[in-house]
Parts: C-alpha cells; sequence; structure tokens
C-alpha cells in the first residue's frame, strides 16, 4: 500500500468517525433536556420534546489501517494531583521521615548523656531502624511507590549518619572500614534511585558520596581525592546517558569545581601540586563537558539554558584556575599561550562535530567559546599595538563571514572582538617609548596601528549596511567608529603637547583642541546629512552646542592675546584655525539639518535665525583682538572698551547689514535677525554701558546706535509696499 492510498484511507475513517461523533452528540443533548425535565416534576407528556434522532450507523468501510500505537500511560506530576492528595501522600511522609531521624538522633544524645544505652547498643539500634526502613521501603514499593521512597531515603539517612557515629564518636570502625561502608550505602541510594525513578533519592546519594572523604578521610593525599571524585564522575556520566536528571548533573559539577578551586587556594604548599592540579583539572573538565552533552547528544533531546551555562561556566571554571597555577609558578608565557589554545581546539573539535550531528545550539555554544579563547590567547602572547591590530583583523573576519553567512552569532562575536579592539586602543594610547621631541603627530608607529584598526571598522560597518542598513549592528558599529576615530584623532596631538615644555604649549593645545573638536563635528554633521539618521543628528546637534558654549565660556582667544603680549612667541595665527574650524562646524550643521523633513523645519527655521551668533562671535574677538594690539600697554582698558562700546557699535551695523541683506534679497529671516539683534543691542545698551562706560564712549554708542536704528526705519518706510509682498521663502 503506497503512502497516497495510505492517506486516503486514514481521511476516509477520519470523515466516518467525525459523523458518528455529531450523531452521539445529538443523543447526548436530547438525554440531558429530558433528565432536566424529570427533575424539574413536569410532566414529560405535557412539554413537547423532539423526537429522539434514530441513530444512523455508518458501516465502516474495510481499510488497511495499522493499529495506532498504545501509548504508555504518563505518570501523574505535582500539576495533575489533587492538592489534598499530594500534601497528605507526599509532604506529610517527607515531614514524618524527617520527624522521626531527628526524633531519633534525639534519642540517642538522650541515651548517650544518661547511660541507658551502651555504643553498641546504639550502633545497633540505628543500623536495626535503618534496615528496617529500608526493608519495609522495598516491601511497599509496589502499591506505595511516593511513600516508599520517603521511607526508602529515611532509612539509608540513619544508617549513614550511624556509621558515621561508629566512626568518628565511638572510634569503633577503622578508616577504611568506615569509608567503604558509606561508599556501599551511596551506590546502593543510587541504584535504588534508578529503581524508583525518582531523582532525589539519587541526589541525596550524590551528596553523601562527596560528603564521605572529608566525613572519614581526614587529610588523606589530595590525589587519592581526585581519584575518589572521578570515579563518581564516572558514575555521574553513566547515569547522565539514560536520565536526564539535571539536578544530579548541577550538584556533581558543583561539588566538583568547588572542592579543585578550594584546593587550588588552600593546597599551594602540598606536594605534588602542580602536577595534580593540572591533570585533574583536564579530568574534570572533559567529564563534565561530556556530562552535559551526553543525553542530549545520545537521546536527541532539547537542549536548555541551564546546559548552556554549565558549558560555560565549565569552561571557566577550568581555565582560570589553572592559568593562575601556570602564572605563579613561572611557566613560560607560550606555554600559558599553547594552553589557551589547546582550550579553544577542544571547543572548537567539539563545535564541529555537533555541526555534524545537527546540534545547532551545542555547535554554536561550542564555537563560541572556542572564539573567546582564541580571542584571549592574543593578549597572553602578544602586547601593546600587536593585540590592537590581531583583534580588529580577527573582528573583521568574524563579522564578514556571520554576513555572508547569514550568522548572528559571528556577527555578534565580531561586535563584541571589535569593541574589545577599542578597549586596547584606549588602553596603550600612551607609549612611553615616544618621548623625542622631534615626534610629528599622525606620522607614528602608534597612529599606524590605530588607523589599521579603523579601516577594520569602517570594513564591518560597510558589511553591516549591505545586510542591514538599521537596528542594533550598524548602530552599535557607528557609535565605535564616531568616538574611536574622534580619540585616535586626538591622542595624536595629546602626546605631542605633552613632550612640549615651553609655557604657552597647554593654552595652543586647549585652542588645537577646540579647533580639532568643531572641525571633527563639522565632518561628522556633512556624513550624516546623507543619511536619514533622525537621532543621531539630534545627538550631534546636542553635542554642537555644548561645544559651542564651552568654546565661548572658555574665552581661547582673550587668553591667546594675553600670552602673546608676555610671550611675542605665541602663535597668534591659530586664532584663524579655530576661525576656520567653526566654519566647517557651521557649513556642516547647515548641510545636517534636512529642509523638508518633517519634525525638523522647525530646528532648520530656528537654526539659520541662531547661525548668525557664530559670525558675530568670530568678529567680536578679532575687534578684541585688534583693539588690545593696538595699545598693549593698556590692554585691560583697550579690551573693556571692545566689550562695552564696540561690541555695541559692531552688533548694530551687523544688524543693519542683516535688514538691508533682507531687503535686497527679500527674505524676511534676514530682518527679523536684524530686528532681534537690534533689540540685544538696545538692552546690551541700556543695561550694561551706561554704567560702565566713559562719556566719550556713550557719545560714539547713541550716535551709531541712533543712525542705525534711523536708516533701518527709513528703510522700511520707503520699501515696505514694494519688497515685502514678495518675500522669498527661506534657503
Amino acid at each position: 500500500m503506497n503512502e497516497k492510498t495510505r492517506i486516503d484511507a486514514l481521511e476516509a475513517e477520519v470523515q466516518r468517525l467525525s459523523s458518528q461523533l455529531t450523531i452521539y452528540q445529538q443523543h447526548l443533548s436530547q438525554i440531558e433536556r429530558e433528565l432536566l425535565l424529570l427533575r424539574r416534576g413536569e410532566e414529560t407528556a405535557s412539554v413537547p420534546s423532539t423526537p429522539p434522532v434514530p441513530p444512523v450507523t455508518v458501516p465502516p468501510r474495510p481499510i488497511s489501517v495499522p493499529p495506532p500505537p498504545v501509548a504508555a500511560p504518563r505518570p501523574v506530576t505535582r500539576s495533575q494531583t489533587p492538592t489534598e492528595e499530594y500534601i497528605g501522600g507526599n509532604i506529610l511522609s517527607k515531614i514524618g521521615i524527617a520527624a522521626l531521624v531527628i526524633g531519633m538522633a534525639i534519642f540517642v544524645k538522650y541515651a548517650f548523656d544518661n547511660d541507658l544505652i551502651g555504643p553498641w547498643g546504639r550502633l545497633l539500634l540505628g543500623w536495626g531502624l535503618g534496615a528496617g526502613l529500608t526493608g519495609l521501603a522495598l516491601w511497599l514499593k509496589p502499591k506505595y511507590l511516593t511513600y516508599s521512597a520517603v521511607l526508602l531515603s529515611g532509612g539509608v539517612a540513619t544508617a549513614y549518619l550511624t556509621t558515621y557515629a561508629a566512626f568518628y564518636f565511638y572510634h569503633f570502625l577503622p578508616p577504611p572500614v568506615a569509608f567503604g561502608l558509606m561508599v556501599a550505602i551511596t551506590l546502593f541510594t543510587v541504584w535504588q534511585a534508578t529503581q524508583y525513578e525518582v531523582q532525589w533519592i539519587g541526589l541525596f546519594g550524590l551528596v553523601g558520596a562527596y560528603a564521605v572523604p572529608f566525613l572519614v578521610g581526614g587529610n588523606g593525599a589530595a590525589w587519592g581525592l581526585f581519584v575518589y571524585m572521578t570515579i563518581l564522575n564516572t558514575g555521574v556520566l553513566a547515569l547522565a546517558y539514560q536520565r536526564n536528571w539535571q539536578l544530579m548533573n548541577t550538584a556533581a559539577f558543583s561539588f566538583t569545581w568547588l572542592i579543585f578551586i578550594a584546593f587550588i587556594i588552600n593546597g599551594f604548599d602540598r606536594p605534588g601540586y602542580v602536577w595534580i592540579s593540572l591533570v585533574f583539572g583536564a579530568v574534570f573538565f572533559l567529564q563534565l563537558y561530556a556530562n552535559q552533552l551526553i543525553y542530549p547528544l545520545f537521546q536527541k533531546e532539547y537542549v536548555n539554558n541551564r546546559t548552556i551555562l554549565l558549558m560555560i561556566l565549565n569552561s571557566i571554571f577550568y581555565f582560570f584556575p589553572t592559568y593562575f597555577i601556570l602564572n605563579e609558578h613561572h611557566y613560560p608565557t607560550l606555554t600559558i599561550t599553547a594552553f589557551t589554545l589547546a582550550n579553544s581546539l577542544v571547543h572548537g573539535g567539539i563545535a564541529w562535530y555537533m555541526h555534524q550531528r545537527n546540534f545547532a545550539v551545542l555547535s554554536r555554544t561550542s564555537l563560541a567559546l572556542m572564539l573567546v579563547f582564541l580571542i584571549v590567547a592574543v593578549p597572553i602572547q602578544l602586547e601593546g599595538d600587536w593585540i590592537t591590530i590581531l583583534w580588529a583583523a580577527g573582528a573583521a573576519a568574524l563579522y564578514y563571514l556571520g554576513v555572508n553567512r547569514s550568522s548572528r552569532l559571528l556577527r555578534v562575536f565580531g561586535i563584541a572582538l571589535i569593541y574589545l579592539a577599542a578597549g586596547s586602543v584606549f588602553v596603550y594610547w600612551y607609549d612611553p617609548v615616544i618621548q623625542s621631541p622631534d615626534y610629528l603627530p599622525y606620522f607614528n608607529r602608534t597612529f599606524l596601528t590605530n588607523f589599521l584598526y579603523l579601516a577594520a571598522l569602517v570594513f564591518m560597518l560597510f558589511q553591516s549596511y549591505r545586510s542591514d542598513r538599521t537596528g542594533l549592528f550598524p548602530n552599535s558599529l557607528l557609535i565605535l567608529l564616531l568616538g574611536t576615530a574622534y580619540f585616535i584623532g586626538w591622542v595624536e596631538w595629546e602626546r605631542y603637547f605633552n613632550i612640549q615644555v615651553n609655557r604657552y604649549a597647554p593654552l595652543i593645545e586647549k585652542v588645537v583642541f577646540m579647533s580639532y573638536s568643531a572641525l571633527y563635528l563639522g565632518l561628522v554633521h556633512w556624513g550624516l546629512s546623507r543619511r536619514s539618521l533622525g537621532i543621531w543628528k539630534a545627538f550631534s546637534l546636542g553635542l554642537s552646542g555644548l561645544l559651542f558654549l564651552y568654546i565661548v565660556a572658555e574665552q581661547p582667544i582673550l587668553e591667546l592675546v594675553n600670552q602673546y603680549l608676555k610671550v611675542p612667541a605665541t602663535p597668534l595665527f591659530l586664532r584663524f584655525l579655530l576661525y576656520a574650524s567653526l566654519a566647517v562646524w557651521t557649513w556642516g550643521l547647515y548641510r545636517m539639518i534636512p529642509e523638508h523633513t518633517p519634525g525638523w523645519k522647525k530646528i532648520r527655521n530656528g537654526f539659520l535665525y541662531v547661525i548668525h551668533v557664530i559670525p558675530l562671535w568670530i568678529l567680536s574677538q578679532e575687534l578684541m583682538t585688534h583693539l588690545i594690539l593696538l595699545d598693549p600697554l593698556h590692554a585691560e582698558e583697550q579690551r573693556l572698551q571692545a566689550t562695552q562700546a564696540g561690541f555695541s557699535v559692531l552688533w548694530g551695523v551687523y544688524s543693519l547689514v542683516l535688514i538691508v541683506l533682507g531687503f535686497t534679497q527679500k527674505v524676511k529671516r534676514y530682518r527679523l535677525s536684524g530686528i532681534a539683534l537690534f533689540g540685544i543691542v538696545l538692552g546690551k545698551l541700556l543695561i550694561f554701558d551706561l554704567s560702565r562706560v566713559p562719556t566719550g564712549g556713550k557719545i560714539i554708542i547713541f550716535l551709531s546706535v541712533g543712525v542705525l536704528l534711523l536708516v533701518t526705519s527709513f528703510l522700511y518706510q520707503k520699501y515696505k509696499d514694494k519688497l515685502l509682498e514678495d518675500d522669498q521663502p527661506v534657503q
């Protein structure tokens, strides 16, 4: 019978059963209605009832359908068990057995304190009670599984504690005998856990197994303890092959690494410390790695987050203690690097094997661990610029593969690695070797390294825009590019000025820093003008405002002029560098703010009004500079004359120019800007200048402002009808 015939037969059977189900539902509804009427005491005859629908028997068609597999009865879980039954049959039994064990312990202590029972009597009583509870549990197991499991745990606990008391308190058992008995009890407990299919019984036995050496063994050799733990972990591994008992796996993982790390910390002076740590650390690492993989691998089970977390922690708990041992015992760097690469190779091999077996989650996790150890190996073996270069190259390669293979994991690792490379750029920005007075910014080894880093970052950003122009990846790369490019560009000048020994170097550094920041922001604005990145434009606009406020508050031009008066060798021409940078910055802002984009139109209009602050500030600084240089002996008086009378006249002339341009170019914005600036000049004149400017200055100010206002008013009166009616739109 082919597949199509079998499918047709199954569909016919489903149709037949469906029709029968509909008929049975009609019968059931009729019976429910009649039953309701009878309960209300009504006469059946008085109620017009729908005649019963005769059952329609659909003759089954002979088809060849294989019988469905009979599902095994599912065990009742806690969520399916009624609350009363769960409390009465489970919780109460556990509380009862705990109370019984505690009561037994109190009785033994009371008997010991009052000499009611001899030592052997106490021990025989404990072993007898443990054996009795265990026997009763096995007898009740077929009918009362949960209750039997509780009794078994109580019997095992009693026998375990009694054996420990015989060894520690009464010294009746030598250590080897006590050790053997307690191990036997543990093995019996784990075996019974597999028979009962109850994980917490096995967990109880596992805890006891790890506790036995510390309860009985004393201060024996470390290698013996680790051999015993290796045997235990082998047993847990064999158990993990058949059962997905994650609590037991986690307990074995936790106890193993806790004991191993405690030995690393406290056993530094023990004989054979190094080889014991290296050998058994590797054994535990491989055992616990296999412990997490064996059940999903052979039972085709879904991998959960706990497995992934334990895989990562397993690698961490193995690598860092071993690295500590190798480093503290002064092993060569090449040895430590080889150890790190060996870790990477192990994870890479497991990643390849899991990929071949179609376990994507396990393969990606192992691949990620392989990449992490490759990354860690670089700073162990190398230093300085080589770390940055290799990390940047690795990040570019990973990101390229991630884009071309549509692998999010590789892209995430590429971004993480390029951020690590950025960290190395920030850490190694100052090279103490560079102390030569002939040092030139941008022509040195460190800048070449940083340039290669930026090239890798730009390559990654280009690849990111190929696949996704928006989202987390391109945005994170763009943030990093803008931040590190600014830092790398400025740090060259920072090194240069740190080497200089002249007195005016800090001031020049400040002016160069302002010029560099304005120029950089201007270029960033121009770059953003070509893309629709609204949030980036808003952020860049905010930075621009802060930068300009910083420049105005610091008054770099005035400081430069004062320094020039003290030291004529001061490069006063640097102020033109600042002016040019501000011009580029302003041009970038003008290009960046979109003209017709909704939401930006008001911002652009406001910017076109405020933009006049920048040329006005530059003209004011030049006026002050020239007035001070005209009479250097009275520099402070000249400065006051410039800031009071000079600024008022200059701003008034600038206002008139704006108004004239507004009339000639038919642009309303220019005229309104000029009028607003006139208002500022009048406010400055009335509030500040009248009380500070001498009589001659007052005469000049009032005459100049008066003439300017009259000319402005005349222009408005003469040309308003002709020019205002056909204003040009804002450009």
